[in-house]
Order: structure tokens, then C-alpha cells, then sequence
């Protein structure tokens, strides 16, 4: 049989089994330290035009590491959004014609998205969440549970925020976890990670769920933005952002983690303004619910959503 050629610049999601390693953390902590310079605004501005600039021309140009970006947008991006309209995901790995590859390495993109972006009711933890809310956290009357339970007994056991779930003490103290978080959420929604102070979920409580160095990487949820301006949800939140769906939460808190640059293009035309400065506006925009993509994400969200449950009441 012969293999179909791969579309240059047309990202596929990869299964878990091929998926690389993520970029090496001293490639990263050099992103971050060279953030106050490579980011500031008397060298930023010109770096990130010209790599807008050079990825609309060739989709393999060069980026901006998202610490730079980061370190000079700041507050910008971050964004209250209804959870609702979080319908879609960008897979963490993506792969084309140049191989596969960790997709955070850069905050801007040019390639095509369709074949990587994927439903949220596909994902199993969007299942699990879901479940578990309707059953008022009672765990372990839920059919995800069961499930976990015959993957371990099977030697097939699930993976959750970095732990194997090899068994009835991991699963139980994963939903564990999820529960307080949920229950968390129910009563005060979902505070900016700078906010959380002791309403914090995550402590040595649930340590055999999650390790100390995913509590202190979190972040805002994760969010990029496509070529027609919707937002899906992106490295990081997949808890979260599946429990605020079933609670029917009105806002949460995200983070912009990638922008395709085809979209910000749309948007320095509309302006008038350079990339650096089309970018919060653009953002300012989709935050506000309005935009000229509309339309296009209607059409690309037809198929998508979540069961959810009733609205309750504030506390």
C-alpha cells in the first residue's frame, strides 16, 4: 500500500507512544532569564514584528520563545472567558512533514491546525469530570472510575497529571484530588493563579495525586488562538477547564500561550497597527466577544460540546 505524502505545514495530533521529549529544561530556564532583555520593550517590539513578518512569508521561520513574549505582553494576555466557549484543544505534540515535535516551544505559529485540534468531549479527562460532578463527587459510584480500575487490573493502568494510576490507592487519591478541586470550584470559581493564596486545592493533601512541581509550574489556564480566532484550550487546564464547563462557572481565568500569525495578521490589517501593538488589541477584542471570525468558529464548533449540568446558584 502506498503511504499518502504529508501536507507541508499541516499538523496531525501524535499518540502518546510517538510523542518526543519536550524541549530540555536549560533551553527553557535560558528563555526565562534572558526574558528581561530579549523582552523588554526597547528590544521586543522589532523581534516580534519581524518574526510576524518572516512566518506569514515561510511557515519553518523562526518564533519568539514564550517567556519573551510573556515577559512583554504581561497582563495582556491574560483573559476571563466563559468556559463554554473553550469548545476545542490544540494537542500538546503535533507532527507534519518536519517530524514531530513539543508544539510550546514557540508563541507565534504559521502552520495549519486542522489535523491537531481536537473536541473536548473526546478527551477522557473531560469524561471523568464530568461524571464525577453529576454524581455530587461521590467517586467511586462513577463509570470512569470502574474503568481506571480495570485498565490497572489489567496492566494497562492511566496516567494522570504525571502519576500511574497502577491501582486502587493512586485512582482513589486521584479522585480525591479532582473532588476538592471541584468542590473548590463550586464554591469560589476559579481565582487567577496569583490570587489563589490558601484557597489553594493543591498541597502535601494531595501529593500521591499530584507532584509539587506541577503545583509550582501551573499556571492560568492555557489557551491559543486559530487562524479564525477561537479559543481552545492549550498546555495546561484540562482539570480545570472541565470542571468549570459541567458547573456552568460564567468566567474563568485564561492565559495566551500561542497566537497563529495569520489571525494576527487580520488583525494589524483591521488596525492599522504593528504586530506588536494589533496583538492586545486583537486579544482585547475576542475577550469582549466580538470579532470577524464569528462565523468561521461557528462553523468549526458545530460538532463540539459537553453535557453539562444545571446552573446552580452562588453560595
Amino acid at each position: 500500500m502506498t503511504a499518502h505524502p504529508e501536507i507541508p505545514f499541516r499538523y496531525r495530533k501524535v499518540p502518546p507512544e510517538a510523542q518526543p521529549p519536550r524541549l530540555a529544561s536549560y533551553v527553557l530556564s535560558h528563555a526565562r532569564l534572558t526574558a528581561p532583555l530579549l523582552g523588554s520593550s526597547l528590544l521586543f517590539p522589532r523581534r516580534f514584528d519581524a518574526a510576524v513578518a518572516a512566518l506569514l512569508e515561510r511557515p519553518d521561520a523562526a518564533g519568539i520563545a514564550p517567556a519573551h513574549a510573556f515577559w512583554y505582553f504581561g497582563g495582556a494576555l491574560h483573559l476571563w472567558v466563559e468556559p463554554r466557549s473553550l469548545q476545542r484543544r490544540l494537542s500538546d505534540f503535533v507532527a507534519d512533514h518536519r517530524g514531530a515535535r513539543w508544539i510550546g516551544a514557540s508563541f507565534l505559529d504559521a502552520a495549519d491546525w486542522s489535523g491537531a485540534v481536537l473536541s473536548l468531549r473526546k478527551s477522557p479527562i473531560h469524561r471523568e469530570m464530568g461524571q464525577l460532578v453529576r454524581a455530587d463527587l461521590e467517586f467511586r459510584r462513577i463509570a470512569a472510575y470502574q474503568s481506571l480500575l480495570r485498565r490497572a487490573e489489567l496492566g494497562q493502568p492511566a496516567v494522570r497529571n504525571g502519576i500511574v494510576l497502577a491501582g486502587v490507592a493512586e485512582i482513589d487519591a486521584y479522585f480525591r484530588y479532582c473532588a476538592d478541586l471541584a468542590a473548590s470550584m463550586r464554591q469560589h470559581g476559579i481565582l487567577p493563579r496569583r490570587e489563589l493564596g490558601r484557597l489553594q486545592t493543591s498541597s502535601s493533601t494531595h501529593r500521591a495525586a499530584r507532584p509539587r512541581g506541577i503545583d509550582r509550574a501551573e499556571r492560568d489556564i492555557g489557551v491559543a488562538v486559530t487562524e479564525t480566532g477561537e479559543l481552545v484550550r492549550h498546555l495546561g487546564g484540562k482539570h480545570r477547564t472541565a470542571i468549570a464547563r459541567v458547573l456552568r462557572l460564567p468566567r474563568i481565568p485564561v492565559e495566551v500561550r500561542l497566537v497563529h500569525v495569520r489571525w494576527l495578521k487580520r488583525q494589524m490589517d483591521r488596525t492599522g497597527l504593528p504586530a506588536h501593538q494589533a496583538l492586545p488589541a486583537g486579544l482585547a477584542t475576542l475577550a469582549s466577544g466580538g470579532d470577524d471570525d464569528s462565523c468561521a468558529r461557528e462553523e468549526t464548533q458545530a460538532e463540539s460540546g459537553l453535557e453539562e449540568t444545571p446552573r446552580r446558584s452562588p453560595p
